[in-house]
């Protein structure tokens, strides 16, 4: 979908010029449910998306698999289908199948919602390590309560407008 107004720019190029893989590449979203292949395992749902776009080779996805899965701490859970993950497990799947691409931009849809406190700090360092490491933008969406403390700026959706959050 085309923005309605203005440009989106990502390096100087407009997101919307890009063929499917380098927007895949650009641009990855977190869905915080839903989002996977209820027939596939997670590994597959983790794989699949990576070999369509001609990101790697299987090898180097193979291990970028397993290297954010770890991270994550899902290892454990790579053979499972989506409909035998708990809500916190399928949120975490999301989100190492946007981090495996190591986009320009990740948006995180409510990551922390329904873990305990050493997890939601364990999985923001994550989060925030891999961000720092490949110079990422990285948009979470937040609730009342959430950790938001590493944030470089807060915005707020008001009457369909998103604007800044002075603090």
């Amino acid at each position: 979908m085309n923005p309605s107004k203005g440009q989106v720019l990502i390096d100087g190029i407009e997101i919307t010029t890009l063929a499917d893989s380098g927007a895949f590449k650009s641009v990855r979203y977190c869905y915080e449910l839903l989002g996977l292949v209820i027939i596939f395992t997670v590994y597959d749902n983790l794989f699949m998306p990576m070999m369509y776009h001609n990101i790697a080779s299987s090898k180097v996805i193979r291990k970028r698999i397993n290297d954010v899965a770890d991270e994550l701490q899902i290892s454990d859970i790579l053979l499972n289908e989506p409909m035998e993950l708990n809500d916190v497990q399928m949120r975490l799947v999301n989100l190492a199948r946007g981090m495996i691409v190591e986009p320009k931009i990740l948006l995180v849809d409510e990551i922390q919602a329904g873990m305990s406190g050493e997890m939601r700090d364990a999985i923001l360092n994550v989060l925030i390590s891999q961000a720092k490491a490949l110079n990422q933008t990285l948009v979470i969406t937040t609730t009342a309560g959430d950790r938001d403390e590493f944030a470089d700026s807060f915005y707020s959706i008001n009457n369909d407008k998103i604007e800044r959050v002075s603090l």
